[in-house]
């Protein structure tokens, strides 16, 4: 009885969290296996290197835009329909992929589906914490970050059993089966959670308007200073450990897996201490930290420190991550809080791929080790700013 009790206070089994938790497992563990070979696959049937660098590109804006337009999808005609109908049109885009040749076409079939699959990336927190008891709220979104992190812990180890860029369109046929039949599963099993009236656009604009006046300016300006800051390091830290940390390949992989594992294993305690402590605290602590482990980790003595620290950051940005998403819930109301959510996610991922471009100026014409610290020293200001705003109960 007490094991069970135990049991409880850390998994959720709310029916909606379950099946969109339960098929997203299953269709990221299969998107995993072969989407980060898309690169080598592109270059493999003709592709440049600026190409696949474009077609990336252009994959990172248009999915930034897709956020924003999936939560006003939420917010206009429920929770329920970006999922089905990102799920479904993907689906479609997908297929045509798998059963193209031409590198130009599955390029362009590629931005579009994944452009279709991001209108369904913000709907499903909402409609989780929109299912559960309020002081269930961070429990229930950590379970959720535990599911979502299944897919790059468990989809590399399924590639490495195969040749990831011969047997692609494979792979890619399993990813194809996972979503059709997890859209399906969530068109016919999930319960929706939004209901409203009419939709009032220009009452409900004033209304964003004037709550980013005041604290959610606050808050969105401190999440573009730390989306800044990962930008930044990001793309540098497998050269800055190779070069200056003298990590070998075997090392590297062991890094980033210990990572991913970290994150998967963080989820659920991470909502634990959000219902506990409040999003609040939760947050400055988790993205402070997660900033401020980057310098021990330059001037790590081996490589043992070296995953050590980051392993530890990992942790912290796994709990400022799910305080983040809480944070924003108690920021917002119902009716606009699927296009404030998905405009933060588009901003965070422009902010991102922008801090990526600076990093490599500043790597060349300052120093490697300077880019590092310039991304921890981000942290003071984030953390001043978020000590600042207030988070509605």
């Amino acid at each position: 009885m007490l094991r069970l009790k135990t049991i409880r206070g850390f998994v959720s089994f709310e029916r909606n969290l379950l099946i969109l938790g339960s098929t997203n497992a299953a269709m990221s563990v299969f998107w995993n296996s072969w989407y980060p070979f898309v690169p080598l696959y592109l270059s493999y049937m003709g592709a440049s290197p600026t190409i696949v660098g474009l077609i990336f590109s252009i994959i990172a804006l248009a999915s930034s835009f897709a956020y924003y337009v999936g939560g006003y999808m939420a917010d206009r005609f429920g929770r329920k329909v970006p999922i089905v109908v990102g799920g479904g049109t993907g689906c479609i885009c997908l297929l045509a992929a798998m059963l193209t040749s031409d590198w130009a076409a599955v390029g362009l079939l590629l931005v579009l589906a994944t452009s279709l699959f991001s209108l369904q990336t913000t709907t499903p927190s909402l409609m989780i914490v929109e299912s559960v008891d309020e002081k269930e709220r961070g429990k229930a979104l950590g379970n959720w970050e535990f599911y979502n992190k299944l897919g790059p812990v468990i989809g590399p180890m399924l590639a490495s059993a195969v040749s990831p860029v011969h047997q692609l369109k494979s792979l890619l046929f399993l990813s194809l089966v996972a979503i059709a039949a997890g859209t399906a599963i969530r068109a016919v099993g999930l319960v929706e959670t939004f209901g409203r009236g009419p939709f009032e656009t220009e009452g409900e604009q004033a209304s964003i308007r004037d709550r980013l006046r005041g604290s959610l300016l606050i808050f969105l300006a401190s999440c573009i200073i730390f989306s800044l800051s990962g930008g930044l390091v990001w793309p540098f830290v497998s050269i800055f450990a190779s070069e200056f940390l003298r990590m070998s390949t075997a090392e590297l992989g062991m890094m980033f897996s210990l990572n991913n594992f970290a994150i998967l294993a963080s989820g659920m305690p991470a909502g634990k201490a959000v219902d506990k402590f409040g999003p609040k605290k939760v947050l400055i602590l988790g993205y402070f930290l997660a900033c401020a482990t980057n310098i021990p980790w330059i001037y790590s003595p081996s490589p043992s420190f070296a995953i050590l620290f980051s392993t530890v950051s990992n942790v912290f940005l796994e709990f400022g991550g799910v305080a983040y998403q809480m944070t924003i819930v108690k920021m917002t109301r119902q009716e606009t809080r699927g296009r404030i959510m998905g405009g933060f996610d588009a901003m965070y991922v422009m902010t991102y791929s922008a801090g990526s471009a600076i990093g490599g100026l500043i790597w060349e014409r300052a120093s490697p080790r300077f880019l590092f610290w310039v991304s921890a020293l981000l942290a003071i200001p984030m953390g001043l700013m978020m000590a600042f705003m207030h988070v509605d109960s």
